[in-house]
C-alpha cells in the first residue's frame, strides 16, 4: 500500500486540517493550507476567450482574480447559483509568482481536522474525476470525502495558463485606458 505521506503532498501532514465543501451531492475538502479566504459569490465578469470552466474574475479590493467553476471542470451539470454558493480564494505559486484563484462552490461546509491514518488512496475506478486530482479519500459521518490536490486540478486543466492570459487581458486593457488619458 502507498504510504499516506506521499499521498498527501505538500501542505497537509499528520493533524492537517482541510476545508469541506459541496460540489452537486457529494463532499470534497482542500487542504486549509491553500485557503486565503472564503467571500460570498458577487458579480463575476465574463472573459472572452478563456475555457469554459474559467467562470470569469470577480473584484476582490480592487483585485481582479480568476474564478474557476469546478462543476464545470469535473464536468457536472450547471445550477442557478444560490445564496450557498461561495468563492474560495486560494494562492498558487507558478513560476516563482503568486497566483489568485477563486474557485466557485456550492456551499462551504467546515474546517476538519484529519488524521494521517484516516486518509486512504482513491479507487482506481468509479471517482467522478481524474484520480491524478485526488490526494486521498477520508470516510466523514459516513460519507466519502474526497481530498483534492488543488494544484493538480490547475495544472491539468491548463488553469495556471488561462488565468496568466486573463491577467495579459487586464494588464492590456489598463494599458489601453491609461494612454486613452
Amino acid at each position: 500500500m502507498e504510504n499516506n505521506k506521499d499521498l498527501l503532498g505538500a501542505g497537509l501532514s499528520i493533524g492537517g486540517q482541510a476545508l469541506t465543501f459541496l460540489l452537486d451531492d457529494s463532499m470534497y475538502a482542500l487542504s486549509i493550507s491553500t485557503v486565503r479566504e472564503i467571500v460570498d459569490v458577487s458579480t463575476i465578469t465574463t472573459i472572452p476567450r478563456t475555457p469554459d470552466f474559467l467562470r470569469g474574475v470577480l473584484n476582490l479590493r480592487g483585485e481582479a482574480v480568476p474564478v474557476l467553476d469546478l462543476r464545470r471542470r469535473f464536468g457536472l451539470q450547471d445550477c442557478s447559483l444560490s445564496p450557498d454558493h461561495c468563492v474560495i480564494i486560494s494562492e498558487l505559486n507558478t513560476d516563482g509568482h503568486k497566483v489568485t484563484i477563486g474557485t466557485l462552490v456550492d456551499a462551504v461546509r467546515e474546517v476538519v481536522q484529519l488524521a494521517e491514518d484516516d486518509i486512504k488512496p482513491p479507487p482506481a475506478i468509479g471517482m467522478p474525476l481524474d484520480t491524478e486530482c485526488i490526494r486521498g479519500i477520508v470516510r466523514m459521518n459516513g460519507d466519502f470525502v474526497s481530498l483534492l490536490d488543488f494544484e493538480k486540478i490547475c495544472a491539468a486543466s491548463g488553469v495556471v495558463n488561462a488565468i496568466k492570459r486573463v491577467q495579459q487581458t487586464k494588464h492590456d486593457m489598463e494599458e489601453a485606458e491609461a494612454e486613452e488619458k
